[in-house]
């Protein structure tokens, strides 16, 4: 660091930093660093992955810029960088993202919380009867549901046919295994 001598025998220092502002600015950077730290732990438990890579990119990059005295130019710049990142690149790299991957309006949820959803929206009407099924596939891709209803009577659903109340041996239904479905159904596999 050079300085200059001054007129009344003073030094004076060419670099404009002083202690104070030295600690007030590693302060304010501990503090943003802080609030990324939490912000991101946030955005990673709701599963918000790539916002937040995009947030300790912005802010790894803000505390290279501020701690690098090469880098002192650029901390002009830096607001208008990070919310470039934020505001501008992000977005357009995470709406890719969602162009080409299975991540869109019916894929939020997980299997889990889709299946815990669907099984709490149930409507039976009154007087309606509830039936337990077992999904079978044709071999020309036809689905067909075995239904059993509380009684354990059995009945084959076929798409756009009324249901068939069937026993093993009859319609090509074969035997039956503890829980009441059958181990084979002619010309079905089941799923």
């Amino acid at each position: 660091m050079s300085t200059v001598q001054l007129a009344d025998g003073k030094r004076a220092s060419a670099s404009s930093s002083s202690v104070t502002s030295i600690i007030v600015r590693l302060v304010l950077l501990f503090a943003i660093d802080a609030f990324v730290i939490w912000f991101a732990i946030n955005l990673f438990s709701n599963e918000a992955y790539f916002f937040a890579a995009a947030v300790i990119l912005a802010a790894v990059g803000a505390n290279i810029i501020i701690l690098r005295h090469d880098a002192y130019p650029l901390r002009w710049m830096l607001i208008g960088l990070v919310l470039l990142l934020l505001f501008s690149i992000y977005p357009n790299i995470f709406t890719i993202y969602v162009a080409f991957t299975n991540f869109g309006d019916g894929h939020l949820l997980a299997k889990d919380q889709a299946i815990a959803q669907i099984q709490k929206e149930r409507y039976l009407p009154e007087g309606g009867s509830a039936y337990s099924w077992t999904a079978f596939e044709s071999d020309d891709g036809v689905y067909a549901l075995w239904l059993l209803d509380e009684a354990g009577t059995g009945y084959f659903a076929l798409p756009g046919e009324p249901l068939q109340q069937l026993a093993a041996g009859e319609g090509g239904v074969g035997e039956l295994d503890d829980d009441g479905i059958p181990k084979t159904i002619e010309g079905y596999k089941r799923l």
